[in-house]
């Protein structure tokens, strides 16, 4: 099945549909109905087997994007715009302009702020994941965490002593493991919990 699919039972074909409507909040002609099992009644009327449908959502992603998007700009004046993309896995949100650096903050903890709210909000309708970027930060980013690493494991090889990096979201974290993967005579690996997960740089050390 794809991201947008998913499948549904009820006593009746009519009453799984009502029940995706209602769990989902969406309208009939927000979905394609496939029917897999009719079901079939048992003695006396009572259902002996459900009936069975596959679901496929018509959400419009992009439109839903970029209408919650314009309405947090007009409502700070902000000089920004957005574009929504599908790369055949994830929808990428752009968001360019002058004022574009405001979606980003510390780190890009706005930026993921609003990437969380984005995917809490269209978890309900099974469509695939919203990843978003302000300015090229994403891509900058990486290049900058990847340079920072690199010279995090020169220092730990001259010392010897382990390095930590402050809490990070596991999108980051991945970018430090994956640029010292190939590092020789350090080793890598997450700790903590949670919010305050990050990654340690150390000797790979014989055991």
């Amino acid at each position: 099945m794809q991201d947008n699919e998913f499948k549904v039972t009820g006593a009746t074909v009519e009453e799984a549909i009502k029940n995706t409507l209602q769990k989902f909040q969406l309208q009939r002609k927000d979905i394609d109905v496939t029917v897999i099992d009719n079901g079939s009644k048992g003695i006396l009327g009572f259902n002996k087997r459900p009936a069975k449908i596959l679901v496929k959502t018509n959400f419009d992603v992009p439109k839903f994007v970029e209408e919650f998007f314009n309405k947090v700009i007009r409502g700070l004046h902000l000089d920004a715009d957005v574009i929504t993309k599908f790369n055949g896995k994830n929808f990428i949100v752009e968001l360019i302009g002058s004022d574009a650096s405001f979606f980003i903050g510390h780190h890009g903890s706005v930026l993921y702020a609003f990437q969380h709210i984005l995917n809490l909000a269209l978890k309900k309708y099974e469509v695939p994941k919203v990843f978003i970027d302000a300015g090229n930060y994403r891509d900058e980013r990486k290049e900058s965490l990847e340079r920072y690493a690199i010279n995090c494991a020169k220092k730990v090889i001259r010392t010897g002593i382990k390095y930590v990096f402050e809490p990070m979201n596991s999108y980051e974290r991945l970018i430090v493991h994956t640029a010292l993967q190939n590092f020789p005579g350090i080793t890598t690996y997450s700790d903590g919990l949670e919010n305050n997960r990050h990654v340690v740089i150390d000797l790979n050390r014989p055991k």
